[in-house]
Protein backbone atom coordinates (compact mmCIF):
# COMPACT_ATOMS: atom_id res chain seq x y z
CA UNK A 1 0.00 0.00 0.00
CA UNK A 2 2.55 2.30 -1.05
CA UNK A 3 0.39 4.99 -1.65
CA UNK A 4 -1.84 6.52 0.84
CA UNK A 5 -5.56 7.25 -0.43
CA UNK A 6 -7.10 9.75 1.81
CA UNK A 7 -10.23 11.82 1.13
CA UNK A 8 -7.73 15.08 0.39
CA UNK A 9 -4.63 13.85 -1.25
CA UNK A 10 -6.84 12.20 -4.01
CA UNK A 11 -7.67 15.94 -4.86
CA UNK A 12 -11.41 16.19 -3.72
CA UNK A 13 -11.33 19.25 -1.87
CA UNK A 14 -10.91 22.07 -4.14
CA UNK A 15 -8.86 24.57 -2.15
CA UNK A 16 -5.57 24.05 0.10
CA UNK A 17 -5.53 27.07 2.28
CA UNK A 18 -2.34 27.38 4.64
CA UNK A 19 -2.85 26.52 8.22
CA UNK A 20 -0.57 27.15 11.40
CA UNK A 21 -0.90 24.96 14.12
CA UNK A 22 -0.19 26.58 17.74
CA UNK A 23 -0.59 23.73 20.28
CA UNK A 24 -1.82 23.48 23.56
CA UNK A 25 -0.76 21.25 26.44
CA UNK A 26 -2.67 17.96 26.83
CA UNK A 27 -3.77 17.03 29.91
CA UNK A 28 -5.75 13.35 31.01
CA UNK A 29 -9.13 12.97 31.19
CA UNK A 30 -11.28 12.46 34.32
CA UNK A 31 -11.66 8.67 33.71
CA UNK A 32 -9.20 6.28 31.55
CA UNK A 33 -10.87 6.26 28.07
CA UNK A 34 -11.68 9.96 27.64
CA UNK A 35 -9.04 12.50 26.96
CA UNK A 36 -10.75 16.64 25.85
CA UNK A 37 -8.77 17.36 22.94
CA UNK A 38 -6.33 19.77 22.89
CA UNK A 39 -7.27 21.52 19.36
CA UNK A 40 -4.83 23.40 17.35
CA UNK A 41 -5.10 27.49 17.65
CA UNK A 42 -6.90 29.04 15.24
CA UNK A 43 -5.76 31.76 13.28
CA UNK A 44 -7.33 35.24 12.24
CA UNK A 45 -9.05 34.39 9.34
CA UNK A 46 -8.48 30.62 8.90
CA UNK A 47 -11.21 28.81 7.22
CA UNK A 48 -12.21 25.07 6.51
CA UNK A 49 -11.35 23.16 3.63
CA UNK A 50 -14.06 23.66 0.31
CA UNK A 51 -14.75 20.43 -0.64
CA UNK A 52 -16.07 19.89 -4.29
CA UNK A 53 -19.83 19.41 -4.85
CA UNK A 54 -20.05 16.26 -6.07
CA UNK A 55 -17.50 14.60 -3.26
CA UNK A 56 -20.26 14.98 -0.36
CA UNK A 57 -23.91 13.84 -0.56
CA UNK A 58 -26.93 15.49 1.88
CA UNK A 59 -27.87 12.46 4.24
CA UNK A 60 -31.33 12.72 5.66
CA UNK A 61 -32.69 11.01 8.46
CA UNK A 62 -32.80 7.82 9.27
CA UNK A 63 -29.17 7.58 9.67
CA UNK A 64 -27.61 4.28 7.48
CA UNK A 65 -27.99 0.96 9.75
CA UNK A 66 -24.96 -0.99 11.04
CA UNK A 67 -22.74 -3.16 8.89
CA UNK A 68 -23.35 -6.68 8.98
CA UNK A 69 -20.62 -9.06 10.41
CA UNK A 70 -17.61 -9.22 7.68
CA UNK A 71 -19.49 -7.00 5.15
CA UNK A 72 -16.72 -4.61 3.20
CA UNK A 73 -19.10 -2.28 1.32
CA UNK A 74 -18.63 0.57 3.83
CA UNK A 75 -16.80 3.74 2.77
CA UNK A 76 -14.45 4.23 5.38
CA UNK A 77 -13.77 0.92 4.53
CA UNK A 78 -12.97 2.47 1.53
CA UNK A 79 -10.43 5.20 2.71
CA UNK A 80 -7.31 4.90 4.08
CA UNK A 81 -5.00 7.20 6.49
CA UNK A 82 -1.20 7.58 7.44
CA UNK A 83 -1.15 7.54 11.29
CA UNK A 84 2.43 8.13 12.58
CA UNK A 85 3.13 6.30 16.13
CA UNK A 86 6.09 7.46 17.81
CA UNK A 87 7.32 9.12 14.17
CA UNK A 88 6.77 5.89 12.92
CA UNK A 89 3.66 5.48 10.15
CA UNK A 90 1.22 3.18 9.61
CA UNK A 91 -1.81 2.46 6.48
CA UNK A 92 -5.05 1.92 7.79
CA UNK A 93 -8.87 1.82 6.52
CA UNK A 94 -10.48 4.51 8.08
CA UNK A 95 -13.08 2.86 9.47
CA UNK A 96 -10.19 0.62 11.78
CA UNK A 97 -8.49 4.03 12.58
CA UNK A 98 -11.58 5.49 13.83
CA UNK A 99 -12.25 2.38 15.97
CA UNK A 100 -9.09 3.13 17.63
CA UNK A 101 -9.55 7.05 17.99
CA UNK A 102 -13.13 6.03 19.63
CA UNK A 103 -11.93 3.80 21.97
CA UNK A 104 -9.05 6.13 23.19
CA UNK A 105 -11.52 9.70 23.00
CA UNK A 106 -14.82 8.41 24.68
CA UNK A 107 -15.41 5.51 27.05
CA UNK A 108 -17.17 2.41 25.70
CA UNK A 109 -19.62 2.53 28.50
CA UNK A 110 -21.24 5.37 27.25
CA UNK A 111 -24.48 5.47 25.33
CA UNK A 112 -24.59 4.02 21.59
CA UNK A 113 -25.93 7.64 19.99
CA UNK A 114 -23.48 9.46 22.12
CA UNK A 115 -20.79 7.30 20.73
CA UNK A 116 -22.02 7.90 17.57
CA UNK A 117 -21.96 11.06 17.76
CA UNK A 118 -18.27 11.14 18.99
CA UNK A 119 -17.66 8.92 15.67
CA UNK A 120 -19.08 11.44 13.51
CA UNK A 121 -16.66 14.20 15.05
CA UNK A 122 -13.70 12.21 14.82
CA UNK A 123 -14.20 11.29 10.86
CA UNK A 124 -15.15 14.83 10.38
CA UNK A 125 -12.06 16.04 12.57
CA UNK A 126 -9.68 13.58 10.94
CA UNK A 127 -10.21 14.82 7.96
CA UNK A 128 -10.01 18.37 8.45
CA UNK A 129 -6.83 17.78 9.81
CA UNK A 130 -5.92 15.86 7.13
CA UNK A 131 -6.21 18.30 4.54
CA UNK A 132 -4.83 20.61 6.19
CA UNK A 133 -1.74 19.29 5.66
CA UNK A 134 -0.73 19.37 9.88
CA UNK A 135 1.67 16.30 9.07
CA UNK A 136 3.26 15.62 5.74
CA UNK A 137 1.32 13.86 3.31
CA UNK A 138 -1.81 14.29 4.92
CA UNK A 139 -1.03 12.02 7.51
CA UNK A 140 -2.66 11.93 11.37
CA UNK A 141 -0.73 11.03 14.32
CA UNK A 142 -1.61 9.60 17.75
CA UNK A 143 -0.30 12.38 19.68
CA UNK A 144 -3.75 14.09 21.25
CA UNK A 145 -2.19 17.36 21.72
CA UNK A 146 -2.12 17.65 18.07
CA UNK A 147 -4.55 15.40 16.55
CA UNK A 148 -6.33 13.14 18.51
CA UNK A 149 -5.64 9.81 21.05
CA UNK A 150 -5.16 6.07 19.18
CA UNK A 151 -5.50 2.92 21.07
CA UNK A 152 -4.08 -0.32 18.91
CA UNK A 153 -6.08 -3.48 19.33
CA UNK A 154 -3.65 -5.18 21.49
CA UNK A 155 -4.26 -1.66 23.79
CA UNK A 156 -7.69 -2.19 23.68
CA UNK A 157 -7.32 -5.39 25.28
CA UNK A 158 -5.24 -4.31 27.57
CA UNK A 159 -7.67 -1.92 28.80
CA UNK A 160 -11.26 -3.52 28.66
CA UNK A 161 -9.73 -7.28 30.08
CA UNK A 162 -13.08 -9.51 29.93
CA UNK A 163 -15.34 -6.66 28.53
CA UNK A 164 -12.72 -7.10 25.35
CA UNK A 165 -15.12 -8.13 22.63
CA UNK A 166 -18.70 -6.68 24.50
CA UNK A 167 -16.56 -2.59 24.00
CA UNK A 168 -15.14 -3.92 20.65
CA UNK A 169 -18.39 -4.92 19.04
CA UNK A 170 -20.14 -1.45 20.93
CA UNK A 171 -17.59 0.88 18.92
CA UNK A 172 -17.84 -0.79 15.60
CA UNK A 173 -21.61 -0.46 15.52
CA UNK A 174 -20.92 3.67 16.80
CA UNK A 175 -18.33 3.86 13.25
CA UNK A 176 -20.50 1.66 11.39
CA UNK A 177 -23.44 3.32 11.71
CA UNK A 178 -22.27 6.68 10.95
CA UNK A 179 -20.00 5.17 8.13
CA UNK A 180 -19.10 8.12 5.56
CA UNK A 181 -20.65 10.79 7.49
CA UNK A 182 -19.22 13.96 8.56
CA UNK A 183 -20.08 17.12 9.57
CA UNK A 184 -20.45 20.99 7.20
CA UNK A 185 -20.83 24.29 7.42
CA UNK A 186 -22.11 25.43 3.59
CA UNK A 187 -20.88 22.86 1.90
CA UNK A 188 -17.50 22.39 4.16
CA UNK A 189 -16.05 20.34 6.36
CA UNK A 190 -15.97 21.68 9.63
CA UNK A 191 -13.42 22.11 12.42
CA UNK A 192 -14.83 19.49 14.61
CA UNK A 193 -13.60 20.31 18.03
CA UNK A 194 -14.87 18.31 21.13
CA UNK A 195 -13.96 18.71 24.72
CA UNK A 196 -14.91 16.66 27.77
CA UNK A 197 -17.29 18.53 30.03
CA UNK A 198 -19.23 22.45 30.27
CA UNK A 199 -20.31 23.85 33.28
CA UNK A 200 -23.94 25.15 32.00
CA UNK A 201 -22.38 26.24 28.59
CA UNK A 202 -20.30 25.36 25.81
CA UNK A 203 -17.70 28.91 24.72
CA UNK A 204 -17.70 30.15 21.55
CA UNK A 205 -14.15 29.34 19.41
CA UNK A 206 -13.43 33.55 19.29
CA UNK A 207 -13.16 33.31 23.17
CA UNK A 208 -10.68 30.26 23.20
CA UNK A 209 -8.94 30.74 20.13
CA UNK A 210 -8.72 33.68 17.35
CA UNK A 211 -11.22 32.64 14.71
CA UNK A 212 -14.78 32.99 15.00
CA UNK A 213 -17.02 30.13 13.94
CA UNK A 214 -20.36 30.10 12.54
CA UNK A 215 -20.89 26.29 13.96
CA UNK A 216 -19.03 26.55 16.90
CA UNK A 217 -21.31 29.06 19.21
CA UNK A 218 -21.73 28.57 23.11
CA UNK A 219 -24.90 26.57 23.74
CA UNK A 220 -26.11 25.52 26.90
CA UNK A 221 -24.98 21.77 28.35
CA UNK A 222 -26.81 19.69 30.17
CA UNK A 223 -23.99 17.56 32.27
CA UNK A 224 -23.79 18.53 35.82
CA UNK A 225 -21.18 17.31 39.33
CA UNK A 226 -23.53 14.36 39.50
CA UNK A 227 -22.80 13.44 36.10
CA UNK A 228 -19.03 14.23 35.51
CA UNK A 229 -16.08 12.56 37.97
CA UNK A 230 -14.61 15.26 39.56
CA UNK A 231 -16.28 18.06 37.96
CA UNK A 232 -15.30 20.92 40.12
CA UNK A 233 -11.21 20.68 40.96
CA UNK A 234 -9.16 22.35 43.40
CA UNK A 235 -5.21 23.40 42.84
CA UNK A 236 -3.05 24.97 45.26
CA UNK A 237 0.46 26.83 44.89
CA UNK A 238 2.52 28.20 47.62
CA UNK A 239 4.22 31.89 46.00
CA UNK A 240 7.48 30.39 45.79
CA UNK A 241 5.74 27.62 43.52
CA UNK A 242 3.28 29.78 41.70
CA UNK A 243 6.45 32.50 41.11
CA UNK A 244 8.19 29.64 39.18
CA UNK A 245 5.45 28.51 37.33
CA UNK A 246 5.08 31.87 35.52
CA UNK A 247 8.63 33.22 35.60
CA UNK A 248 9.75 29.77 34.10
CA UNK A 249 7.83 30.99 31.07
CA UNK A 250 7.81 34.50 30.89
CA UNK A 251 11.45 35.75 32.84
CA UNK A 252 10.50 39.51 32.50
CA UNK A 253 7.29 39.66 34.59
CA UNK A 254 7.15 41.76 37.27
CA UNK A 255 5.97 40.10 40.02
CA UNK A 256 6.35 41.98 43.45
CA UNK A 257 6.94 40.53 47.15
CA UNK A 258 3.05 40.30 47.45
CA UNK A 259 1.77 37.45 45.80
CA UNK A 260 -2.50 38.65 46.43
CA UNK A 261 -1.52 40.93 43.93
CA UNK A 262 0.16 38.62 41.06
CA UNK A 263 -3.07 37.91 39.32
CA UNK A 264 -5.24 41.24 38.81
CA UNK A 265 -7.62 42.36 36.08
CA UNK A 266 -9.68 39.22 35.10
CA UNK A 267 -12.18 39.26 32.29
CA UNK A 268 -14.40 36.34 31.52
CA UNK A 269 -16.61 35.31 28.92
CA UNK A 270 -20.52 35.36 28.85
CA UNK A 271 -20.23 30.79 29.73
CA UNK A 272 -17.95 32.09 32.94
CA UNK A 273 -14.16 31.27 31.70
CA UNK A 274 -11.34 33.10 32.08
CA UNK A 275 -10.97 34.77 28.78
CA UNK A 276 -7.92 37.29 29.61
CA UNK A 277 -5.98 37.96 33.36
CA UNK A 278 -3.07 40.30 33.79
CA UNK A 279 0.20 38.52 35.31
CA UNK A 280 3.07 41.07 36.61
CA UNK A 281 2.60 43.58 34.25
CA UNK A 282 1.64 41.21 31.15
CA UNK A 283 -1.75 40.10 29.89
CA UNK A 284 -2.19 36.41 29.39
CA UNK A 285 -5.09 34.22 27.81
CA UNK A 286 -7.15 32.11 29.94
CA UNK A 287 -5.97 29.08 27.77
CA UNK A 288 -2.59 30.14 28.84
CA UNK A 289 -2.68 30.57 31.96
CA UNK A 290 -4.75 27.04 32.24
CA UNK A 291 -1.61 25.46 30.52
CA UNK A 292 1.27 26.70 32.47
CA UNK A 293 -0.46 26.21 36.07
CA UNK A 294 -1.72 22.65 34.44
CA UNK A 295 -5.75 23.68 34.99
CA UNK A 296 -8.74 21.18 34.27
CA UNK A 297 -10.54 24.08 32.20
CA UNK A 298 -10.35 27.89 32.11
CA UNK A 299 -13.80 28.14 34.20
CA UNK A 300 -11.34 29.17 37.13
CA UNK A 301 -11.04 31.40 39.76
CA UNK A 302 -8.85 31.71 42.76
CA UNK A 303 -8.14 33.05 46.27
CA UNK A 304 -5.69 34.23 47.98
CA UNK A 305 -4.16 33.27 52.05
CA UNK A 306 -0.93 33.98 53.68
CA UNK A 307 0.22 30.51 52.02
CA UNK A 308 -0.70 30.57 48.68
CA UNK A 309 -3.41 30.93 45.86
CA UNK A 310 -5.72 28.05 45.30
CA UNK A 311 -7.52 28.02 41.97
CA UNK A 312 -10.88 25.86 41.75
CA UNK A 313 -12.06 24.81 38.24
CA UNK A 314 -15.41 23.48 36.64
CA UNK A 315 -16.12 21.28 34.10
CA UNK A 316 -12.94 19.69 31.79
CA UNK A 317 -11.35 21.26 28.61
CA UNK A 318 -11.07 23.66 26.49
CA UNK A 319 -15.43 24.26 26.63
CA UNK A 320 -15.69 24.51 22.66
CA UNK A 321 -17.71 22.17 19.89
CA UNK A 322 -19.21 19.10 21.58
CA UNK A 323 -18.89 18.26 25.36
CA UNK A 324 -18.44 14.31 25.73
CA UNK A 325 -20.65 14.11 29.21
CA UNK A 326 -22.98 16.88 27.53
CA UNK A 327 -23.50 14.33 24.49
CA UNK A 328 -23.90 11.64 27.43
CA UNK A 329 -27.05 13.12 29.26
CA UNK A 330 -28.27 13.91 26.00
CA UNK A 331 -28.31 10.28 24.79
CA UNK A 332 -29.57 9.24 27.80
CA UNK A 333 -32.79 11.66 27.70
CA UNK A 334 -33.51 10.21 24.30
CA UNK A 335 -31.81 12.68 21.77
CA UNK A 336 -29.84 10.86 18.79
CA UNK A 337 -26.56 11.16 17.55
CA UNK A 338 -27.94 13.47 14.84
CA UNK A 339 -29.81 16.12 17.39
CA UNK A 340 -26.29 15.74 19.78
CA UNK A 341 -24.34 17.28 16.57
CA UNK A 342 -26.92 19.61 15.65
CA UNK A 343 -26.99 21.01 19.09
CA UNK A 344 -23.10 21.13 19.65
CA UNK A 345 -22.00 22.58 15.89
CA UNK A 346 -24.81 25.26 14.98
CA UNK A 347 -25.87 24.70 12.10
CA UNK A 348 -24.37 22.01 10.17
CA UNK A 349 -25.19 19.47 8.14
CA UNK A 350 -24.63 15.96 7.91
CA UNK A 351 -23.46 15.03 4.71
CA UNK A 352 -21.89 11.49 3.23
CA UNK A 353 -18.90 10.68 1.46
CA UNK A 354 -18.48 9.65 -2.24
CA UNK A 355 -16.26 6.62 -2.74
CA UNK A 356 -12.48 7.39 -3.54
CA UNK A 357 -11.75 7.91 -7.18
CA UNK A 358 -10.24 5.02 -8.45
CA UNK A 359 -6.01 5.36 -8.88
Amino acid sequence: MGEIRSFFALGVFAVLPVLIFAMLAAVGGPEPGLRPEESPMLQEGQRTPEPAAEALVPVERPLPEAAEEGASAGLDSQWSISLLRAGVGEVLPLDAYLLGVLAAEMPASFQPEALKAQAVAARTDTFYRMEAQVHPGGACCDDPACCKAYLSPEERKARWGEDWEENQEKLRRAVAETDGLVLTWQGEAIFAAFHAASPGSTENSEDVWLSALPYLRSVESPETAAEVPDFYASVSFSYSELRRCLEGAYPELELGPEGADWLTEPVYTRSGRLRSVCVGGRTLSGSELRRLLGLRSTAVSWSCSPEGVRFETAGYGHGVGMSQYGAEVMARSGADCREILEHYYSGVALEQLSPPEAG
